[in-house]
C-alpha cells in the first residue's frame, strides 16, 4: 500500500496537468488490471493530438482504478485536465466463455483558454486472451461509450465560438456521443506491455501505450 501511495504521488508532480481516464483513450481491456500499473500514451488523428501518462490501481479481483494525466489539442484547441474511471468485472471467474466482459463508469475535467469540459461516461468492454504458440501474450478488446460533455465558457468575448463548440447559439450546454474502440494489448514480458488501440468517434485515432507492471 505504501507503494502505491508513492507512486500516485510521483505522477502528481512529475504531470502538470490532466485528463480523465478514458478521456483520451481506454488503453485498459475488460480484465482487472495487476495491483499497480503505470505508462504513458500517444494518441493521433486528423487535426487531433493527445499525450501524457497514466496509472491503474487494482482494489479487488473484480474491480480497479484508473487515472490518466495529459494534454489534448482538438480543433485548434489545447487542453488540460484531470479525471478518473471504475472498471467492475462482470464476468464470472468461473464462466466457461473464454472471454472477459466489464462495465466502467468515468469523469473528467478539461479546460483551455476559452472553455472548460466537464465529461461523463460508462462504457462496456469485452476482451479475451489469444492462446499463441509464442511466450508474448495477445489480448484484444473492444468497447462502446456513451459519453456526455457539459461545456463552460472561460471568455468574456461573446463574439468567440471555438469551432469544437457543440452550438453556435448563446446557451451553450452540452452534447451527448457514442465512441467505439477497438485494440489489443501486447504483453512482452509480465513486466512490459505495449497497448494499441483505434478510437471511432466521427473521426478516427489512433493511439499506443507503454505499459509497466508494477
Amino acid at each position: 500500500m505504501k507503494r502505491l501511495f508513492v507512486m500516485a504521488a510521483a505522477v502528481a508532480l512529475i504531470l502538470p496537468a490532466a485528463a480523465s481516464a478514458q478521456v483520451f483513450g481506454q488503453f485498459t481491456t475488460a480484465a482487472v488490471s495487476s495491483e499497480v500499473e503505470g505508462g504513458a500514451f500517444i494518441t493521433a488523428g486528423e487535426d487531433a493530438f493527445r499525450t501524457g501518462g497514466m496509472m491503474r490501481f487494482a482494489f479487488n479481483s473484480r474491480s480497479d482504478l484508473g487515472i490518466q494525466l495529459g494534454f489534448d489539442r482538438f480543433r485548434g484547441q489545447n487542453s488540460v485536465g484531470a479525471g478518473i474511471d471504475f472498471k467492475l468485472y462482470l464476468m464470472n471467474p468461473d464462466s466457461p466463455l473464454p472471454v472477459d466482459i466489464a462495465i466502467d463508469g468515468h469523469l473528467g475535467h478539461l479546460r483551455s483558454d476559452y472553455y472548460n469540459r466537464n465529461l461523463f461516461g460508462i462504457s462496456v468492454t469485452t476482451s479475451g486472451v489469444l492462446q499463441a504458440s509464442t511466450s508474448v501474450m495477445i489480448e484484444p478488446f473492444a468497447s462502446l461509450t456513451l459519453r456526455s460533455t457539459y461545456f463552460s465558457k472561460k471568455t468574456s468575448q461573446p463574439e468567440y465560438r471555438p469551432s469544437g463548440w457543440p452550438s453556435a447559439d448563446d446557451d451553450w450546454s452540452n452534447v451527448t456521443e457514442t465512441i467505439v474502440r477497438a485494440g489489443a494489448i501486447i504483453g512482452l514480458t509480465r513486466e512490459y506491455q505495449i497497448h494499441v488501440e483505434i478510437e471511432l468517434n466521427g473521426e478516427t485515432m489512433v493511439g499506443g501505450a507503454l505499459i509497466v507492471a508494477f
